[in-house]
């Protein structure tokens, strides 16, 4: 598991710190409600380039394969969540539970060197299938997903969590390979309203980058991910 909800606070903290030393100090957090709405999507394509000095990434699925990963990941409608706030320091750090599942595609290239063809590539010669998935969800005993959020200083982080995800895409995806990096990437930093989110008003932050990430001379990935936050702190009602 990642140790994201560990660093969260630590960045409330550093967000948050001022010099002077009576206000240094993280503002008390107290637990309270927020309604939350995420989707998060990461898709890629890549294909497998030869080289003169370089034969290993090519052994098994062969020169010139290609293929590609989708990552979806959402709630379930609205999610209710109790997180740890402070609405005066406009601040709030928690994670909401999602449903997630990672698809891959590939295309063999040719055939490779001799010396790749080894059982692995006769495996996946006669049984590669593409068609399972990857899969995590709120209610899985060790397979759960998460988006965590934290707001402060006018911003807001997140980052989506899939439990034991390498693990998980090399049992469910053995059979058709991925470029292998990165592939699960959802995560940014966008400017929030802090008045607005603690005034009980819902807003909407969307965020979207490239993800052309650095690949081996091997290989050429193009790629990108993006999410839609929707929140509102949860305002109890007044009594009459």
């Amino acid at each position: 598991m990642k140790t994201f909800a560990a660093a969260a606070l630590c960045a409330v903290a550093s967000l948050l710190a001022v010099t002077g030393p009576a206000q240094a100090a993280a503002p008390q957090l107290k637990m309270q409600k927020f309604a939350v709405k995420f989707t998060g999507e990461h898709g890629q394509d890549w294909k497998v380039s030869e080289t003169d000095d370089e034969y290993e990434p090519n052994c098994i699925i062969g020169p010139g394969a290609y293929g590609g990963s989708e990552l979806h990941t959402y709630t379930t409608g609205t999610e209710v969540v109790t997180v740890a706030a402070n609405r005066k320091a406009g601040v709030a750090t928690g994670r909401a539970p999602l449903e997630a599942f990672l698809a891959h595609e590939l295309s063999l290239g040719s055939l490779p060197p001799d010396d790749c063809r080894d059982a692995e590539y006769k495996r996946l010669q006669e049984q590669k299938d593409c068609s399972p998935v990857a899969q995590w969800n709120k209610t899985h005993p060790w397979r759960p997903a998460n988006v965590w959020f934290t707001v402060a200083r006018g911003k807001v982080a997140v980052q989506v969590e899939l439990a034991e995800e390498n693990d998980v895409i090399a049992a469910d995806l053995a059979n058709c390979p991925g470029a292998g990096y990165e592939e699960t990437k959802i995560e940014g930093v966008k400017d929030i309203s802090t008045k607005k989110l603690f005034s009980g008003k819902a807003q909407t932050i969307k965020f979207h980058a490239r993800h052309d990430y650095p690949a081996p001379a091997q290989h050429d990935v193009e790629g990108f991910y993006e999410w839609t936050l929707t929140i509102k702190a949860v305002v109890p009602k007044k009594r009459h």
